[in-house]
């Protein structure tokens, strides 16, 4: 159910770093993105396109 919800970064994510977090419905969540070369930094928003494993795959969301 976490599919296209839009989350707030707690937690640099970098997928070269293994570093990446995010809280959603009350949890903390592992995230990464699907290219390595992007890095989205902690208090920007997300949106999960998808769930790997125990992680969130996400890509983030042009604030207006």
């Amino acid at each position: 159910r976490a599919i296209g919800e839009h989350v707030r970064v707690i937690e640099r994510i970098n997928n070269l770093d293994q570093t990446g977090r995010v809280m959603f419905n009350g949890m903390e969540w592992t995230v990464r993105t699907e290219d390595d070369n992007i890095v989205i930094e902690q208090g920007e928003l997300v949106r999960v396109l998808r769930i790997a494993g125990v992680k969130l795959i996400v890509e983030r969301v042009e604030e207006v």
